[in-house]
């Protein structure tokens, strides 16, 4: 091989390796530490705004302590820090959950649950924390996912959700996979023994223009 066929092949070597790096840089999967009431209740949370909690863990009498799995959203997704909140502590006094929507998207919650939504705009699960023996009421942080097209910043809506089965400390952890995101968690039995877990998939065909007010692309 000549010297300049040479150096043209490593030249686009590196240009491809940088590519992959780039391309790669923000990925990442990995679970949270155990978190419980205990220590002033910290919260266990994903680290960076570009992840989002697709798996829950659970162990100790009654789910004592929890944890969640964090992973890069697909398709450079991040999430709204100006839309994140904790939800309101939450546990298993009343068990009823009815299927009402608003908005096109779950109600937000009630006594057992809580479904992440700001304004009827779908949201994801990134942080959860405890209080109560036993972890008994639960509190989620919450945010929404956000995309930019065209430099314009747009909302990303939810799809293909639905409830999981319950999961307690006897099913240990559960990672629902890739693009399959918790957005909600709700409680059943003594000291929210039990949690159930609303996933979906984010929607890049169904966006919402945020207002320019808000934030864009400089």
């Amino acid at each position: 091989m000549n010297s300049s066929l040479r150096s043209l092949t490593l030249a686009a070597s590196t240009i491809l390796a940088v590519a992959t790096v780039a391309s790669t840089a923000h990925a990442a999967s990995y679970w949270t530490p155990w978190v419980s009431e205990e220590n002033g209740g910290p919260a266990a949370a994903c680290q960076s705004d570009y992840e989002a909690a697709t798996g829950v863990g659970c162990q100790g009498s009654y789910c004592d302590s929890v944890r969640l799995y964090c992973r890069t959203m697909p398709d450079n997704v991040y999430l709204d820090t100006t839309s994140t909140y904790w939800s309101g502590y939450f546990s298993e006094e009343t068990s009823g959950v009815s299927s009402y929507r608003t908005a096109g998207w779950y109600r937000h919650g009630g006594d057992n649950y809580h479904v992440c939504n700001a304004s009827g705009q779908s949201g994801i699960l990134s942080g959860i924390k405890c209080r109560g023996g036993y972890c008994d009421d639960i509190s989620v942080r919450c945010s929404q996912p956000f995309v930019f097209v065209n430099r314009a910043k747009y909302y990303v809506h939810m799809k293909d959700c639905a409830w999981s089965a319950w999961y307690s400390e006897e099913n240990g952890s559960i990672d629902f996979g890739n693009n399959r995101h918790v957005t909600g968690v709700r409680c059943s039995g003594s000291r929210c023994d039990n949690k159930q877990y609303y996933v979906c998939s984010l929607d890049l065909d169904n966006l919402t223009l945020v207002p320019r007010d808000i934030k864009v692309l400089n």
